[in-house]
């Protein structure tokens, strides 16, 4: 009869082929995923027996075709391997790296022995010489502590050749075993190796043991009272552990899917985060690629390159920076900083190792390798900072941190270093929970004399780096690497955009100043050139006038005493002279011509001082700097505009308060500076004019700041200005007067007038108090 277990999907952990194994029982074998059984020469009771190592076969088969989890695969076997046996406890014992082991499965009789499930061994509890035997000879052991009894079942010879004898052999076990067994309270014992083929899956490896051969575990079964062990069940065992074999082999490699898938999903969405956005997120990749491995912490350290500073990126607990008044950070040690340099380091010396890489620095100062410490390529994956020679001088930094990993990756885009993507990882406490104290004796001299659980608490743990995590961490330098240099082109690029936006706008602005500076330069000279010529020709028919009215004056006085005088002697004149006389009124000439001629004195005097201040206020014909009276060219500037001040049928009087400091002669260029005063007063005035206020009045304050400058303030109590406006006030062609008042061009002008002085004129608002503008000017230019 042939049972094959045939027909399951390649992903679930079925009886795969295995190497060929022949036991001497002759009722059944087992030849690949093929189950046979030999009907012939069977007695009634071997049938039984064939029948139900069948169905216990037949059940594991279907255990394993139902599952993908190990743990769940593994408790399913010990449950229906102990309910075979019938004894009280079987277990699945699995080697740690460090050769101490732990129960990660057991099925157990209630009341019968205490569970072990989870409790770890010392490793010497089972000696390096049984290790070996086990994987060499696939040697199982069966003790009955009745007899006093071990019985040894190897599978091959210590060659490595299938050994046609199988029977158990007994011989006395050692007392030392005796008593380790007695202590935990088992009177017999099965014990059978898990030997995995494979390097990549093994756990723990004998050091004299080829690595084709890696001890994975035990299975163990334990009885509270002595029971004999058939050949059959021994064999039967075997096949379930080669079945155990199989589904541990399957769950690791499941396990490396599942891992490499997790990577390969987290590798997707980190290069989603850095290239579905025109700007590289950097900082989000970041924290995305700390949280992949697990860290407490990371770093993207990037290099200054030409006109692009260094940037730094933190994410979680970080470590001291290296001198607090340069800001160095750790990154700018010489050594990190040659690290990162050696990266694209071609050339090799005498130690056959390129300079300042982590191999060169071991091979330089005489340091031996450490086998915690990963070098794959560029990247150097660090177990314990403290424990690192090469990183002495930067572990202070750390010691006010809990970081105690480093994983440091090397950015680099063609043969460009960029700087680094480093993770920390910080230290753990761990529990163990162990299957009594026990003092360890190599020589398996001093028995385990309690199995009590005691829980032991390690403090300040590292987390190592895996294989896995450092190829993964490989991985995603690459995607950072040309993330980083698209970021860095980006900023290029980005600020060849703002230079030019700026020196377009630089530009536009100087064009804009050069443009009211021509148009007022040119308005302020054809201004200049007219009031000077109207002036100049006003002036001399005033003179003319003025010089003449003194004449006119006094021949007026001449005539009217020559008619007094003909009056007093010829009282009587003819008929007709008496009436033109009368119709003439006379009398009243007489009188009002001295008026007269004093009314156009008047006028002339008054003609000639406007003429003035139209020159004191253009100054054309003066040089352009000279020393003058502030308050003469305010004053100039007042009579001009006498005529806006004064009240009409509509309007009240704008009241002038004058309040004048003792000022001294002021170097300035005196035309452009009576410019400023007549843009500010004629705003002043016109503001004043709108504004429904009573006591109109500006008010001109003067006064010396310090020995080098001198302030002149003018002042209204109109409405005050405007909070959205007040900063556009002093643009070019800004105005809030109408069309055709105003050209916005009065405070741009003066501004720059201002600051041609080396001066400042600001202004002072507040809603319904009015305005006041005040500027400073140097006494000499």
């Amino acid at each position: 009869m042939i049972i094959r277990f045939l027909g399951v999907a390649p992903t679930k952990l079925l009886l795969l082929t295995v190497s060929v194994k022949t036991y001497s029982n002759p009722c059944f074998y087992i030849e690949g995923n093929i189950f046979t059984c030999q009907k012939h020469y069977m007695k009634s009771s071997d049938k039984r027996l064939m029948f139900k190592q069948e169905i216990l076969l037949h059940r594991i088969a279907n255990r394993v075709r139902q599952s993908l989890e190990l743990k769940e695969i593994l408790s399913a076997m010990t449950a229906e391997v102990r309910a075979y046996l019938g004894t009280d406890r079987v277990k699945i014992y699995q080697f740690n790296s460090d050769g101490s082991g732990v129960v990660i499965a057991e099925s157990r009789a209630e009341n019968r022995l205490p569970s072990l499930m989870g409790l770890h061994f010392p490793a010497d509890d089972i000696p390096l010489y049984a290790r070996e035997l086990f994987v060499r000879a696939r040697q199982r052991n069966v003790v009955d502590l009745t007899s006093h009894e071990i019985g040894i079942s190897p599978l091959s010879n210590p060659n490595g050749e299938v050994n046609p004898d199988q029977d158990i052999r007994y011989r006395p076990v050692d007392p030392c075993h005796v008593e380790y067994l007695t202590a935990m309270g088992v009177k017999s014992s099965v014990v059978v190796p898990i030997v995995l083929e494979s390097e990549q899956t093994g756990k723990y490896q004998p050091p004299s043991l080829p690595k084709v051969a890696q001890l994975w575990g035990l299975l163990v079964s334990h009885h509270s009272e002595p029971r004999k062990v058939t050949e059959e069940e021994l064999q039967l065992i075997q096949a379930v552990v080669d079945q155990v074999c199989v589904a541990i082999s399957h769950s690791i490699l499941l396990n490396q899917v599942r891992d490499q898938a997790r990577q390969e999903a987290n590798i997707n969405s980190l290069t989603k985060n850095l290239y579905t956005s025109p700007t590289v997120k950097l900082q989000p990749a970041l924290e995305e690629a700390v949280k992949s491995l697990d860290g407490s912490g990371g770093r993207l350290y990037l290099l200054a390159s030409g006109e692009q500073a260094l940037e730094i990126f933190t994410c979680g607990i970080q470590p001291d920076i290296i001198d607090t008044e340069e800001n160095r950070v750790i990154e700018e040690n010489r050594l990190w900083q040659k690290y990162l340099y050696s990266v694209i380091e071609t050339e090799v010396d005498q130690t056959g190792y390129k300079p300042w890489s982590v191999q060169w620095m071991r091979s330089v100062y005489d340091i031996a390798d450490v086998s915690d410490e990963q070098v794959t390529n560029a990247l150097w994956a660090i177990r314990d900072l403290y424990r690192e020679p090469l990183f002495r001088t930067l572990a202070p930094y750390f010691e006010s941190t809990l970081i105690r990993s480093l994983l440091i990756i090397p950015l680099v885009f063609g043969a460009t270093v960029l700087g680094c993507l480093t993770i920390f990882r910080s230290e753990i406490d761990t529990e163990i929970n162990w299957a009594g104290y026990h003092n360890p004796d190599t020589r398996q001299l001093m028995p385990r004399q309690s199995f009590q659980v005691w829980r032991q608490i390690k403090t300040n743990q590292v987390q190592a780096w895996t294989e896995g995590e450092v190829k993964y961490a490989s991985a995603l330098g690459e995607r950072f690497s040309t993330a980083v240099a698209q970021y860095r082109l980006y900023q290029q690029v980005q600020g060849l955009n703002t230079n030019l936006e700026l020196q377009v706008q630089e530009r536009t602005n100087h064009l804009k100043e050069t443009q009211s500076q021509l148009i007022q330069s040119e308005k302020m000279s054809s201004l200049g050139q007219l009031v000077a010529g109207i002036a100049h020709e006003i002036n001399n028919p005033i003179n003319f006038i003025y010089g003449n009215i003194c004449h006119v004056e006094n021949h007026t006085q001449t005539l009217l005493n020559l008619l007094a005088n003909y009056k007093q002697h010829h009282p009587q004149a003819a008929q007709s002279l008496q009436e033109e006389i009368e119709r003439s009124d006379i009398d009243y000439i007489i009188n009002d011509l001295p008026k007269l001629c004093q009314s156009l004195k008047s006028g002339a005097e008054r003609i000639s001082q406007l003429v003035k201040s139209l020159r004191t206020f253009s100054r054309f014909d003066e040089a352009e700097i000279k020393e003058i009276d502030i308050h003469e060219g305010l004053e100039s500037t007042l009579l001009l505009l006498q005529h806006k001040l004064e009240a009409d049928s509509t309007e009240q009087a704008i009241e002038i308060i004058r309040q004048y400091s003792t000022l001294p002669l002021i170097e300035c260029f005196a035309s452009q500076l009576n410019q400023v005063f007549m843009n500010l007063l004629i705003n002043a005035i016109d503001e004043l004019k709108v504004c429904k206020s009573v006591n109109k009045h500006i008010t001109i304050t003067t006064s010396i700041l310090d020995k080098k400058f001198i302030q002149v303030a003018i002042e209204d109590n109109g409405r005050g200005i405007q909070q959205d406006i007040q900063n556009k006030l002093f643009d070019p062609f800004f105005t809030t007067k109408p069309v055709g008042k105003g050209t916005g061009l009065g405070l741009s002008v003066s501004y720059q007038i201002i600051e041609r002085h080396g001066g400042k004129l600001y202004y002072i608002s507040q809603a319904n108090q009015g305005s006041k503008f005040i500027l400073e000017i140097p006494i000499r230019l």
